[in-house]
């Protein structure tokens, strides 16, 4: 008997080669999360849409098809129903956070925790409130109830009401990287993270060491007294500006003396696959570069409506006042976007810009 797990991330290669060995065998994995990594000379997040359709054409893709084809999903889809099941109990995530997922497996993921478990492990224990008046929201306005377990974070404004959009990282020979990163998202990432290392800190000293497996916050400290939290994105490049940004240049170990109350890991979805956190920040990154000819019209057009979300989802383009819906395909993988979501256990922050986001279509 052979039983191969992770089928979803094997090469037909891979496969093949231990099914020779045995009479039977059972394959294990997830079609819906990542398919097996295909090294191209250039990233799919460095191409064009040009590019990518130019190489749609190409035995280069042909190839690609053949190394990285979703065998375990053709096989399950043909398979006689007596040789296949589908497990839809989960017990990984908060019910609010399962529901999100589960639009990635058609309304089929159930939750396996009763209502009283889930109720005692599956909480976070945070509340975070504005310490001052900015954006949309006012001092003292709750952004992270004990009650949420799932949050979107706009990205789109910064406080003063400034359009933050995606960038480059430029190298020291003046070229700049395909890769994309979104500074706007690296500082709120901080922030939050910021926040729950002195909210970790504060209830360690509030609850006796002998109640922290009861307590909703503290229960789920790892083995060195530390909350781990994860920072998914992407895109390499914003990896590296959370390197540089919130972990002020330092290297990744020393995040650990950043935040000591926290085990804070920062990486591209990629990575990710197959870890969970009870705390997960998922990084968007897009967000429309703005053009020198749009500045000043969208400027003008955006000034009164800045704070009015439901105007600006109206708008039609920078020049309206609008904001256009992202077209790069990176991002627009349904397959990534559940890989990240679904690391987490209790609480699910998404950072990104609403706008471009929005309705977007063919994911």
């Amino acid at each position: 008997l052979v039983i191969i797990d992770e089928i979803s991330k094997a090469t037909p290669p891979e496969i093949l080669l231990p099914l020779l060995v045995g009479r039977k065998a059972i394959l294990v994995g997830d079609h819906r999360q990542l398919p097996p990594t295909f090294k191209r000379i250039k990233s799919v997040e460095e191409m064009s849409a040009g590019e990518l359709a130019a190489e749609g054409d190409s035995k280069y893709k042909t190839y690609e098809n053949m190394v990285t084809s979703a065998l375990f999903a053709e096989y399950f889809k043909e398979a006689d129903p007596t040789l296949k099941c589908t497990l839809r109990v989960q017990y990984r995530m908060h019910e609010d956070i399962m529901r999100c997922t589960n639009e990635f497996y058609g309304g089929q993921l159930e939750r396996g925790l009763s209502e009283q478990e889930q109720l005692i492990t599956k909480q976070h224990g945070f509340s975070i409130v504005t310490k001052d008046a900015g954006g949309i929201h006012g001092e003292g306005s709750e952004l992270i109830t004990t009650n949420n377990h799932i949050v979107w974070i706009d990205s789109t404004f910064n406080r003063e009401g400034e359009y933050c959009s995606e960038s480059n990282r430029e190298y020291p020979d003046g070229t700049f990287s395909p890769s994309r990163q979104n500074v706007r998202e690296v500082k709120l990432a901080r922030a939050l993270i910021d926040e729950f290392n002195e909210q970790v800190g504060h209830r360690k000293v509030e609850v006796h060491e002998d109640d922290w497996e009861s307590d909703s916050m503290l229960q789920h400290l790892d083995h060195e007294g530390r909350l781990p939290v994860g920072f998914i994105t992407f895109y390499r490049d914003q990896t590296t500006a959370f390197k540089e940004i919130a972990n002020d240049g330092d290297a990744w170990s020393r995040m650990r003396t950043r935040w000591p109350n926290l085990s804070v890991r920062a990486a591209t979805v990629d990575k990710f696959q197959g870890g969970e956190r009870p705390i997960i920040l998922v990084s968007m990154v897009v967000s429309p570069k703005l053009q020198e000819n749009e500045k000043k019209a969208f400027m003008k057009a955006i000034q009164p409506i800045k704070f009015n979300p439901k105007e600006i989802g109206k708008r039609k383009g920078f020049k309206q006042g609008g904001i256009p819906r992202t077209t790069t395909p990176f991002i627009r993988s349904p397959e990534r976007i559940n890989v990240a979501f679904s690391r987490a256990q209790n609480l699910l922050i998404v950072l990104g810009n609403r706008f471009a986001l929005e309705k977007v279509d063919n994911v």
